[in-house]
């Protein structure tokens, strides 16, 4: 008889690590017992059947011989085999992982795999990517691309693509493998996390910064030598900040830029195919003050005045001047190069302004566009300017070079500004105006966010809710709605709203389909600080962050309030801050930067 020792190194999970310890056992094997070599992977966890993700607890129900642990690289992952994890994606290390038997890959039973969450999450399936099929419960069930894969060292199946679906609270059945029907090599993988920003991953919050101006008023772009422009506003003590400034992603820090040619507040910002910057209108104030019931309109001087930077030489150079002063302009750079200009505010009455204009950067050109046509309500057509007024306003360049414009306000004869849900489509080909459908309700001083696929979000904003009967008193309302254009079709359909209604918030779109908010005021005045996330493919919004100093931008397009510096790496500094402890707001000289 042969007395042998053995050291068997066993895994065991906590629930911060894995701690790995040796046991020494004997074995007596007989002479007429062949000696063989076994891989025995023993896995023991404190958590085999329950494990959480913050808030989100998963409950293993079926089958009995899966277990849970978090998910991490280094890891055999399955129960049957010694094949490891050698990469997943960052944001799931450590969210809860089904850990199945490679042997059931052939399976293809209904409701295999069962288990119950305690609330909504985000479940991830990882299949093997050399299947030229999928289960058809997946397609069933809704299962979405996720654009995350995980690595294995498993030689026939060595990558598994990840599909997602968010799953509300109570029992997920998912199916078997079948990989006689798919060609799967191997079982699938599943992950489970609760619902905060998805496949998109956290956010990183980078170093915050600080300008040498505040600003309020200003505009932000990321231009193509990799430094971003600040530019225009106005400081804490009401004056126009003619200097701009440089901000360096790397050390992450300002420099002092060339003058505008005109200080302006508010302008409307684009940038050129030729990577040079225009500065649009604007105004010398920043403030408006409306005489309630006697029509009078003080401190706004707005401007026609124009003009250009280019990022090679840090100079601001005069350009041809527009046909008509505009304050809160808003403008576009169409596809051929040329620039649209729509609304905006004048100097004469304080009405939104219904013409437009188009620039040519080749010759330094304006020529007229058309006048739009929207009525805004309690219209009677004896003032100034009755058909097409539009100020705080957005627009959205469309897949076949068309422009959408939507809501806005507009400037009723009691003096009230009337939020307005009429929208127009400018085709560049004819310089014509037509109708297009309204929104589902009005909203002026929101954001619009192209989506892909012909597919324009309007989120959240501010409208007059309307007096009954008309020119009467009646109060402002912030709205959490959120609805979504179909340039194909011509037709608005509701989204998820927003968590509560905000506005003169700054946005961006760190992906197809996705949508991130930064802060924004309420009805109240609350700046609450938060970062919002939407996720178009399942219709949600998740809170995935809040910014350092709560801050909004009043009557700023929240698009040209924060920018993108490097592949979801978003950029936003100013605006104004409100202490509702102290009673008062005050204009920041702070950057901030946030990193998916």
């Amino acid at each position: 008889m042969i007395l042998l020792v053995c050291v068997l190194s066993v895994l065991f999970l906590s629930p911060d690590a894995y701690a790995k310890r040796s046991f020494k056992f004997t074995v007596f094997i007989g002479a007429d017992v062949r000696l063989k070599l076994l891989t025995l992977n023993v896995i023991s966890t404190v958590a085999d059947t329950s494990l959480a993700d913050g808030p989100v607890s998963v409950t293993l129900i079926t089958p009995s011989t899966y277990k849970l642990r978090p998910l991490g690289t280094g890891d055999y992952y399955y129960l049957d085999r010694g094949y490891t994890l050698t990469s997943v994606p960052g944001f799931l290390s450590g969210k809860v992982w089904i850990v199945g038997r490679d042997d059931d890959k052939l399976n293809n039973a209904d409701g295999f795999l069962q288990f119950e969450i305690s609330d909504t999450a985000r479940v991830y399936v990882f299949y093997d990517g050399n299947a030229p099929s999928l289960p058809g419960w997946m397609t069933t069930l809704g299962f979405a691309p996720a654009d995350q894969t995980i690595t294995t060292s498993n030689p026939v199946a060595d990558t598994l693509v990840g599909y997602l679906k968010i799953m509300t609270k109570g029992v997920v059945r998912l199916g078997g493998n079948d990989g006689t029907a798919t060609g799967a090599q191997c079982n699938y993988v599943v992950v489970v996390r609760r619902p905060v920003n998805g496949d998109l991953g956290d956010p990183t919050q980078l170093a915050t910064t600080l300008m040498q101006f505040p600003r309020m008023g200003h505009r932000v772009v990321a231009m193509n030598t990799g430094r971003v422009l600040v530019m225009g506003g106005i400081d804490t003590s009401n004056t126009l900040v003619a200097k701009c400034e440089l901000y360096d992603t790397v050390p992450q820090s300002f420099s002092i830029s060339g003058m505008m040619v005109q200080p302006r507040n508010n302008p409307a910002v684009v940038t050129l195919n030729d990577g040079r910057i225009l500065a649009i209108g604007g105004d010398l104030d920043g403030v408006v003050t409306v005489s309630s019931g006697g029509g009078s309109v003080t401190g706004i001087t707005a401007l026609e005045s124009c003009e250009i930077y280019d990022p090679s030489t840090q100079f601001w150079t005069a350009t041809a001047p527009m046909a008509h002063k505009r304050r809160l302009p808003e403008a576009i750079t169409l596809a051929d190069g040329r620039v649209f200009v729509s609304g905006g505010v004048d100097d004469t009455y304080g009405f939104g302004i219904p013409y437009t204009e188009v620039y040519d950067p080749g010759t330094n050109t304006w020529t007229a566009g058309p006048t739009m046509l929207s009525l805004g309500p309690y219209n009677s057509g004896s003032y100034p300017f009755a058909a097409g007024m539009r100020y705080g306003h957005r627009m959205s360049l469309l897949a076949d070079g068309r422009v959408l414009i939507a809501g806005g306000m507009w400037h009723g004869p009691d003096m009230v500004d009337y939020a307005m849900d009429a929208c127009e489509i400018y085709d560049p080909a004819s310089n014509a105006i037509s109708m297009a459908a309204p929104m589902t309700a009005p909203r002026s001083r929101f954001g619009m966010v192209d989506l892909g696929g012909g597919k324009i979000a309007a989120l959240g904003g501010l409208f007059y809710q309307a007096p009954s009967p008309p020119m009467t008193s009646a109060t402002y309302v912030s709205t959490s709605d959120v609805e979504i254009y179909d340039a194909a079709t011509n037709t608005w359909s509701p989204a998820a709203q927003l968590p509560r209604g905000m506005y003169d918030f700054a946005y961006a779109s760190p992906a197809a389909n996705r949508v991130v908010v930064f802060d924004g005021y309420d009805v109240t005045g609350t700046d609450a600080g938060d970062i919002l996330l939407y996720d178009g493919v399942f219709n949600t919004w998740s809170l995935v962050g809040s910014l350092v100093k709560s801050r909004s931008f009043p009557f700023s397009n929240g698009a040209g309030m924060v920018t993108d510096v490097g592949g979801k790496d978003y950029f936003l500094c100013g605006g104004v801050h409100l202490d509702e402890a102290a009673g008062q707001s005050t204009i920041l000289s702070s950057g901030e930067r946030f990193k998916y």
